[in-house]
Parts: C-alpha cells; structure tokens; sequence
C-alpha cells in the first residue's frame, strides 16, 4: 500500500482565471476553504506522490457569475468564504477552442 498525503492547492488572486496544477492521477479534493496565508480560496486535496502527474485546471467564480462562460465544462468542487467573499471553485473538464490564451 503506498504512503497518501493532503495537500493545498492555493488558487491564484485573480478570479475566473483558470489556475492549472500538477497533480497526481489519484487526486481527489477533500476541502475547499481560505488559505490561512494568502486569504485566497485553497483546495486541499488527498495525493499518493511519485505516482505521475497530470495537469488539471480550477477556477473560482463569484456568487451571480456566469458559471459556464465560453462553453467549458466545469465540475464544481467546493465553496469558499474569504473574508466577505464567498467563491464557489470549478475543476474546468474541456477547455474552450475560441479562447485566447489557453495551452
């Protein structure tokens, strides 16, 4: 049986930017709460190390925002109050072809 973590994913300070992570194939998010450092909205989420790793990508949206915008599909994860922010976190599945700035 291998060795499992929980790790923080702290997302980035800009919201509806999608923040990508290297992560291992068995990552799956626990909790979603604000970072006690950043202030900023954290996954924390169970990984087994050394085992690959794979690039996923989250964003965080405010309450009253478009949650689908540009046709992504998203998978939500968590909420996050911040301060006097609640941010609602979004694992995006398929990236958007019309949009610049994507890998």
């Amino acid at each position: 049986m291998m060795d499992e973590y929980i790790y923080k994913y702290v997302l980035g300070p800009v919201p509806e930017k999608p923040v990508v992570f290297d992560v291992d194939p068995n990552f799956s998010p626990l909790f979603v709460g604000e970072d006690p450092l950043s202030g900023l909205p954290a996954i924390w989420a169970r990984a087994i190390p050394h085992t690959g790793n794979e690039k996923r990508t989250f964003e965080y949206i405010g309450t009253g925002e478009v949650i689908n915008e540009e046709g992504a599909t998203k998978r939500y994860i968590g909420t996050a109050k911040c301060g006097v922010y609640v941010w609602h976190v979004f694992e995006i599945l398929e990236r958007p072809e019309k949009v610049e700035g994507w890998c």
